[in-house]
């Protein structure tokens, strides 16, 4: 079910703002003067838990740096306005789709595979498990060994996100999508390796 909405400018999640689903049409108006204010790099990101329990577990995500800010306040109202249908993240998927048709999304090859923490994913900075040039992916293991960090005890939830990055045409924007992969311990986050793995073979897969 769709869970919540984060909105944010420059890439800069730790400012950005988390609208509950359940709230998409009495803060719409809010949100529309916020993206309005913001400077031109505003983002959206669809974030889904699993058969509503509340646990966040996967997200779609756009960036619209290449569209007016009238467009842009557009987009985001229809998302808003149609929060009720988005039952799960496929139908999130085909809803962007239908509503950027300025862009091509999710061609079959990522830019790269990335791991970071939801939230804070410049200031702690993400780490890349795959690109076409490395060609595998880095699995639990391995992480450990080369960013032992992400194995500690961490602030806000982990994920493993598909990163396609804009390629600087016309038809081309930043987007991504990420599935979660920690569990809450106490009132921090802890990378499960299981999710982690299962994580990395559903990004692999053949689209």
């Amino acid at each position: 079910m769709l869970f919540e909405w984060k909105l944010a400018a420059d890439g800069a999640w730790e400012n950005g703002i988390t609208i509950k689903a359940e709230d998409s049409a009495t803060r719409l108006g809010e949100v529309l003067e916020r993206v309005k204010s913001w400077p031109q790099n505003v983002a959206i990101e669809a974030v889904f838990d699993e058969s509503g329990n509340g646990v966040p577990a996967a997200m779609y995500g756009v960036r619209m740096t290449e569209l007016p800010k009238s467009t842009q306040a557009q987009k985001v109202a229809a998302l808003f306005n149609h929060a009720d249908e988005l039952k799960d993240d496929t139908q999130c998927l085909t809803a962007m789709n239908k509503l950027f048709p300025e862009y091509d999304l999710f061609p079959k090859t990522p830019s790269a595979i990335n791991i970071g923490q939801i939230d804070l994913w410049a200031s702690f900075g993400d780490y890349t498990l795959w690109t076409l040039e490395k060609g595998v992916a880095l699995g639990a293991d391995d992480l450990k060994k080369e960013a032992p960090r992400y194995f500690d005890d961490v602030e806000n939830p982990l994920a493993v996100e598909k990163w396609y990055a804009s390629d600087g045409t016309e038809r081309s924007a930043d987007h991504w999508y990420k599935i979660y992969v920690s569990d809450e311990i106490g009132s921090g986050h802890k990378i499960n390796t299981d999710k982690y793995q299962t994580a990395l073979q559903k990004m692999l897969a053949p689209q």
